[in-house]
């Protein structure tokens, strides 16, 4: 049980930057409204911002 990619973290609250009218949520899907609730954030370095929502499933 639990979330073991070591390159996620997880975060209760979320404050996120507005660029250009969207919110950018797993590496590159774009919504106009303001995410809630609980993520994992991708704590690499890389170009595109990456959010997990708590319950879905991530596979690589």
């Amino acid at each position: 049980m639990g979330f073991s990619c070591p390159k996620y973290k997880f975060v209760k609250y979320l404050e996120l930057e507005q660029c250009d009218g969207t919110f950018a949520l797993m590496g590159g899907l774009h919504i106009s409204q303001k995410p809630t609730g609980d993520f994992y954030v991708k704590t690499n370095a890389e170009p595109e911002f990456a959010l997990l929502q708590k319950n879905s499933v991530f596979e690589r």
